[in-house]
């Protein structure tokens, strides 16, 4: 009795603790850096890996990354899709800190389409294929 009452308290404390871990959660990923560049520099994006999408488009000689986020709009009341797309660069990461240009690096889209024309403004507006200034 007493080995039964020790092996299904080890079984409910081991429960516990692997039923808190949530391996998809935003710094977890492979590509966190992206994330939170998109969660701390673009509007309605709050970055639920669960429902949120990454892809990354293009990269430059410098290392600056454009990538498409897709967010899930489904808390939010000023859109009516589902979805809100996002085309962001990030201009450099490492272990510790992610870079970017604050209120520069990103073009939204309701329907998930971005004219070359508009990628191309926000390549401009990163410096894309320049020099890294730090």
């Amino acid at each position: 009795m007493k080995k039964f009452l020790s092996v299904t308290l080890a079984l409910l404390i081991l429960f516990n603790l692997t039923s808190c871990y949530r391996p998809n959660t935003i710094f977890r990923t492979k590509r966190s850096d992206l994330y939170a560049v998109t969660c701390f520099s673009v509007p309605y994006i709050s970055g639920d890996p669960e429902w949120d999408k990454l892809f990354i488009m293009e990269k430059d000689s410098q290392g600056r990354t454009l990538y498409k986020y897709i967010a899930s709009t489904r808390y939010l009341s000023d859109y009516s899709d589902d979805f809100v797309y996002a085309m962001v660069i990030c201009q450099n990461s490492d272990e510790n800190f992610a870079y970017y240009y604050d209120n520069f690096n990103f073009i939204l889209s309701e329907d998930g389409e971005f004219s070359e024309e508009e990628i191309t403004k926000l390549k401009t507006w990163n410096d894309w294929e320049k020099d890294l200034d730090y």
